[in-house]
């Protein structure tokens, strides 16, 4: 009996170090489209108002809704930490890349980042790997009163919980 527990325990240690990887991506937190977040009331009008004003580097498209000196409020963090990134990225491939085998954080770009309101992190991100094939959609959708412009890269809503 001994003889077979031990036999077993080889089997099981084998198979996690060379065959089957036993090691599994867990996700931390969870990603939302911007339309959905909002729609959940994770943001205010003002929210919305600095990441129209950060996504269009400025007033454009919404210059009847912002006064010309509209300054949004500084981006706090200014960058988003490195170990969140690397959360970020690992939870993109988790939601978003389940078919691609060898998936890195790597793959994942963030593009821009609008800044973290109400404990959660606004920006662009897209994958790079192999395979993905992206609308090349433009369009523009009116959030809370504000128009955002996208081609494929669409703002995505990511935090814990």
């Amino acid at each position: 009996m001994k003889r077979f527990f031990a036999i077993l325990l080889t089997i099981i240690t084998l198979g996690c170090f060379g065959l089957s990887s036993c090691k599994k991506r867990v996700a931390v937190g969870k990603f939302y489209d911007f339309q959905d977040a909002c729609d959940k009331g994770f943001f205010t009008e003002e929210d919305v108002k600095a990441i129209a004003y950060y996504h269009h580097d400025g007033r454009w498209l919404n210059e009847d809704k912002m006064e010309e000196n509209y300054e949004p409020p500084i981006k706090t963090p200014a960058a988003i930490p490195a170990n969140l990134q690397k959360e970020i990225k690992s939870d993109y491939i988790y939601y978003y890349m389940k078919e691609t085998k060898n998936a890195k954080e790597s793959m994942v770009k963030i593009e821009k980042y609008y800044g973290m309101y109400n404990g959660y992190y606004v920006g662009i991100l897209y994958t790079t790997a192999p395979g993905y094939h992206h609308n090349d959609s433009i369009y523009d959708v009116e959030i809370m009163g504000y128009t955002f412009h996208y081609n494929w890269k669409k703002i995505k809503v990511w935090g814990k919980g």
